[in-house]
């Protein structure tokens, strides 16, 4: 699920927009239909809130008995970063997947099965599930009215 944060290549959708699976956007010639649509926190960056982050504390002075600029500054500031790093990843792991319809959902989540949790919120359509199992290892998704 980490396939909501893009890289410099290619094109990019503004922070919070629909992208379809590939991680374009959508063209307006295309139906809003999308194999499988990745949200993301808020259009976090995670890397460069680590790297905004870990330059932040650089800068200023850390508590006491640390010396500023000195290995233990950077071990300070690495451990600070590192934890705000994995609270961003968390948020924007949280995200619910969506698809299109039933059948794309069915075919991500048999590919998948071992990655995804139980508990998870999915988006079929429009309509809230959460993914459930019935013993033996089998996922099924329940819609949260039911619940």
């Amino acid at each position: 699920m980490r396939g909501s944060r893009q890289n410099d290549e290619g094109p990019s959708a503004p922070a919070g927009a629909v992208v379809q699976s590939d991680g374009t956007p959508p063209q307006s010639s295309t139906s809003r239909a999308f194999d499988l649509v990745y949200t993301s926190g808020g259009g976090r960056d995670c890397d460069k809130e680590h790297i905004e982050c870990f330059r932040r504390c650089w800068n200023t002075q850390p508590p006491y008995p640390i010396t500023r600029g000195d290995k233990g500054h950077d071990k300070y500031c690495a451990r600070t970063c590192r934890e705000a790093y994995m609270e961003c990843l968390k948020d924007i792991e949280a995200q619910p997947l969506a698809f299109s319809d039933m059948v794309k959902a069915k075919d991500w989540l048999k590919r998948h099965e071992k990655e995804v949790l139980v508990g998870s919120i999915v988006l079929v359509a429009g309509a809230a599930f959460m993914v459930s199992t019935v013993g033996a290892g089998v996922l099924v998704l329940v819609p949260l009215a039911a619940l």
